[in-house]
């Protein structure tokens, strides 16, 4: 019931809820709304710059380790090999072709013939141990030759032995060991010798190529930085960031020093690769002269005018006039190789010619004169014009393997420091970045 104007009762009076005066507990943020706010736009550009320029540099760091190691490869394991292989695979050729000539010599082979025989077979067995020495993939094949070239010294001495004291069946023993030679050894060094020059050849194109993948995450870096800086100078309205202008200059070091080591590395890689693409091509030149006279030699001693031997001769010559054409035909890595391939070029012809002579005094009947065209004929003789031929492309070989160690060496000195240094700027890019962001988020406590 209401009361009345004037009576002595009167309406509560309104009371104050204190409990209305405590502020409410505040509401935590959302990722999303701390993510869309100006400090969250500068930290996450601030941890997402810095670990793109760690990345870089750890990256960098990497691809560099990997390409020295690569190198250490190349200088120490897989361009040794080859080269061992090269010289058993050659030197089982200059043996056997020793071992004919020097039975067209008489009961009693010259001096030089059979020194040059002893010192392949010297250095075939020192490059045999040098090939399998903690190579386990070749070891079955290692020890076949192994035992091979024990079988064929001792025939070769046997052969020899029945030579001096006149006995006919001396032929039969050396086309023993020809066939010896032919049919298991060479075929059995070659393959050695194709397995190692395959995995140099596939070194060698890995160091040809750039690191792209490590440029490309420089460059990256580098370009967001130039953003992140466009993007904060909007943002507080200062032009110049210099954290960020430090991290700039370091990545852009970063970006210039591996490009311009990469360039040289890869520079001195092809030349590498191509030293040894040609050394290949004259190694092969070379062991094709060594059976091509061999074939000439045991045609002799078989007294034949139309023989498997003369058909293995021409065989050979002709795979060899086509390397040294496809040689001649192609810049030479050096002016030295240009022109050894040319006085190989002139040998070769001078061969054939007395070869030619060989054969058309062999079909006159004229078996003395034959012979003395294949052992002695003087400066135009064979044995000249081979020994030209083969001094030519040994020299070459020898030159072409120094530049190509040269190369090695300069590829690897490219890249000194770079992997230790890459890391580095990226760490110190890393510290520049936060130095230069911290101010800026300090200004929002």
């Amino acid at each position: 019931m209401l009361s009345r104007r004037g009576s002595g009762t009167s309406a509560a009076a309104p009371t104050l809820d204190e409990a209305r005066l405590v502020d409410p507990e505040p509401r935590p943020l959302s990722a999303r709304r701390i993510a869309a706010s100006t400090p969250g736009k500068l930290t996450l550009v601030g941890v997402g710059l810095i670990a793109l320029v760690l990345a870089a540099g750890a990256l960098t760091s990497v691809a560099i380790v990997a390409r020295e190691q690569r190198i250490n490869t190349l200088h120490l394991v897989t361009g040794p090999l080859t080269n061992s292989t090269q010289e058993l695979y050659s030197s089982l050729s200059i043996a056997d072709a020793a071992a004919t000539a020097g039975f067209l010599s008489g009961r009693v082979e010259p001096a030089a013939i059979r020194n040059r025989y002893n010192q392949a077979i010297g250095e075939a067995s020192t490059a045999l141990v040098s090939t399998t020495s903690g190579v386990t993939a070749s070891d079955t094949e290692a020890a076949e030759l192994s035992r091979n070239l024990s079988v064929y010294s001792a025939i070769v001495a046997t052969a020899r032995a029945n030579s001096r004291v006149g006995n006919p069946i001396g032929v039969s023993y050396l086309n023993e060991s020809s066939a010896l030679m032919h049919d298991a050894m060479l075929p059995t060094a070659e393959h050695l010798y194709t397995k190692h020059a395959e995995a140099q050849a596939n070194t060698q194109r890995h160091l040809a190529q750039p690191p792209w993948v490590a440029l490309a995450l420089c460059v990256v870096a580098l370009i967001a930085l130039i953003v992140a800086q466009r993007y904060l100078a909007r943002l507080s309205r200062r032009r110049i960031n210099p954290g960020l202008i430090v991290a700039t200059a370091l990545m852009a070091l970063l970006a210039v020093w591996l490009s311009v080591a990469g360039l040289f590395s890869v520079n001195a890689s092809a030349h590498d690769m191509a030293a040894a693409e040609t050394t290949d091509a004259l190694v092969r030149a070379r062991i094709l002269a060594q059976q091509a006279r061999a074939d000439e030699t045991l045609g002799l001693l078989r007294r034949d005018t139309d023989t498997q031997s003369e058909q293995d001769y021409t065989r050979h010559i002709a795979d060899l006039e086509r390397i040294l054409g496809e040689q001649r035909t192609t810049p030479a890595p050096t002016d030295a190789s240009g022109r050894a391939v040319g006085d190989a070029v002139a040998a070769l012809d001078g061969w054939q010619k007395a070869h030619r002579d060989l054969r058309d005094r062999l079909g006159a009947g004229d078996y003395v004169g034959a012979v003395a065209v294949a052992v002695d004929g003087g400066p135009d003789g064979a044995p000249a014009q081979f020994m030209r031929l083969d001094d030519a492309l040994r020299g070459d070989i020898g030159s072409l393997r120094e530049e190509a160690s040269g190369y090695t060496s300069r590829s690897w000195t490219s890249l000194r420091l770079l992997d230790v240094g890459g890391a580095t700027l990226g760490v110190l890019c890393g510290f520049a970045i936060g130095a230069g962001l911290w101010p800026r988020l300090s200004e929002y406590r």
